[in-house]
């Protein structure tokens, strides 16, 4: 499959590579938490970007491969570059436990399912009709017609409307 057939079918051809399309391709990231943390303050330069190139895959993905061949060229590491600085980065992942041979990172396992729900509860929202429509009622004004007017809840609405057009006052009274 070529590159064009690969990104209409959803994918993204990258190093002979097909990645299965983000279908939400941003993720939440604390740059105040990473630049102060014992975690970054710990690794080179060289492993700073592995790790962040291996999040943003596991974002991606839900998971990684464990092979450690296949990480070096998702990465587009040379197997000496990816294998420095992989013995400082690996500690940060671990086995995932429902996948055998894949690999996770728990903080962005956790972030992934929470959004998972949220899509969940949001998805059941839209089958229920999205969100709640705002009342309207019939107010009336002094030229007798009815106008729609929204209002802020239900509570507001009086079910009691006459839809009558009052009666003009008698002249001289």
């Amino acid at each position: 499959m070529g590159l064009a057939s690969d990104r209409r079918a959803g994918r993204l051809q990258r190093g002979g590579l097909a990645m299965a399309r983000n279908p939400l391709p941003w993720h939440k990231r604390y740059h105040g938490e990473w630049l102060g943390s014992e975690k970054r303050a710990g690794m080179s330069l060289a492993e700073k970007g592995l790790y962040l190139d291996l999040l943003d895959r596991h974002y991606a993905e839900g998971s990684l491969p464990s092979d450690e061949a296949m990480l070096a060229r998702l990465t587009g590491a040379s197997p000496a570059e990816f294998n420095r600085a992989w013995r400082r980065v690996q500690m940060e992942f671990e086995s995932d436990p429902s996948q055998p041979g894949r690999l996770i990172q728990p903080e962005v396992s956790a972030e992934l399912a929470a959004m998972d729900r949220y899509a969940a509860q949001q998805a059941e929202k839209g089958r229920k009709g999205g969100r709640p429509k705002k009342a309207v009622a019939l107010q009336r004004v002094s030229s007798g017609k009815a106008v729609v007017n929204p209002l802020e809840s239900h509570e507001d609405l009086d079910l009691d409307l006459e839809l009558e057009p009052a009666e003009e006052p008698a002249v001289g009274e």
